[in-house]
């Protein structure tokens, strides 16, 4: 009872303040065109392309960098489900496009947990270095060359019903996703409650640092904060970014139910997750070995609760600010490019 409480006080205070608006806008943005476009910017298609990803698999892996897990799998799998991409791209742009977002990295892991906010910004470019570095592996190893022009099987295709109803429908489909994320949790955080009561009861002498790992393979944000208060700040700092690398099998949950019906095979999709894990663990070894990473003494172990509260301090506030402010010029230009295609087709049709 007490870990399901748990998360729905994690889903109140922290996922669906985070997620839910994004969730709707990202919804929005993949039965539009602005995703794609924004896909094709000069500097996001060369970062983005390494993987060998179209303009549709970059827009999926911009949101995942940009706004967390899930909402790169939930844009993959809204475009898979137009037909827009193949099943050989989804099954590798899915085991690439789920990074934490950067609020989770810098300011619950970074500041809230090691005092330290370059740490958290150290995670976040490893994390995304880790991402590419797979899809260019796997892109190497798994990708198969298709031939021009082949139309790609799709997989529960939404028939559009008019412009009139996109907005609803990205309505509908995000709290649906945000309903089983928040079941996702709230299940996780129940069963680590239940497993960390019976190690204690039974006596099962675990150290607090093999507690705190299995605690995080589990569920992250309980892993991560466990971690950072039974270990010593360096080791801690490694675990915790092998922890953000494998994500958890709660998120791993979350990534299965938005892409329900869609072609994900577990066994790569769980290499993906061990190859990310050991390159953000050796990533962090090797700044800690440089002395690039240095860590103030907070109360390191404080529980991860309040990510949805307005940020306080100057960084944070810009980082709100451009999310914030990214969401809405996407929208602007979601209405602009509706306007002016309905324009276009008007004009086609007086002539």
């Amino acid at each position: 009872m007490q870990g399901v409480k748990d998360g729905m006080r994690l889903c109140v205070h922290t996922m669906i303040p985070a997620l839910f608006p994004l969730m709707v806008v990202s919804e929005w943005m993949v039965r539009g065109n602005v995703g794609r476009q924004l896909a094709n910017v000069l500097p996001v298609r060369w970062i983005c392309g390494l993987p060998g990803f179209s303009s549709a698999g970059r827009c999926a892996f911009l949101m995942g960098i940009l706004c967390g897990f899930p909402i790169g799998s939930r844009v993959a799998a809204g475009y898979y489900r137009r037909g827009q991409l193949s099943d050989e791209e989804f099954s590798r742009l899915v085991c690439v496009c789920n990074l934490p977002s950067t609020a989770f990295l810098i300011g619950g892991v970074g500041t809230g947990l090691f005092g330290s906010a370059s740490f958290g910004r150290w995670l976040c470019l490893l994390s995304l270095l880790a991402a590419l570095f797979v899809g260019v592996l796997f892109r190497v190893f798994f990708a198969r060359k298709e031939g021009k022009g082949k139309r790609y099987e799709t997989c529960g295709l939404v028939t559009e019903q008019g412009e009139q109803y996109s907005l609803p429908m990205a309505l509908a489909a995000a709290a649906e996703n945000m309903l089983n994320v928040c079941a996702t949790v709230m299940l996780f955080c129940s069963l680590t409650r239940v497993l960390d009561a019976f190690m204690i009861s039974v006596g099962v002498a675990m150290s607090a640092g093999g507690r705190a790992v299995l605690l995080g393979v589990l569920e992250l944000s309980g892993g991560v904060s466990a971690t950072a208060a039974a270990l010593p700040a360096s080791q801690a700092a490694i675990l915790c970014a092998a922890l953000i690398g494998w994500g958890g099998l709660s998120v791993h949950c979350q990534i299965m139910s938005v892409c329900h019906g869609c072609p994900m095979p577990l066994a790569r999709f769980w290499l993906s997750r061990f190859l990310q894990s050991l390159f953000c663990a050796l990533g962090v070894a090797a700044l800690l070995a440089w002395g690039n990473i240095e860590f103030s003494s907070p109360e390191v172990g404080e529980t991860i609760a309040r990510f949805g509260d307005f940020p306080s301090g100057f960084l944070p506030c810009v980082a709100w600010a451009l999310g914030v402010g990214g969401m809405i010029v996407s929208l602007i230009c979601l209405v602009w490019l509706k306007t002016k295609k309905g324009r276009r087709y008007g004009k086609q049709g007086r002539s």
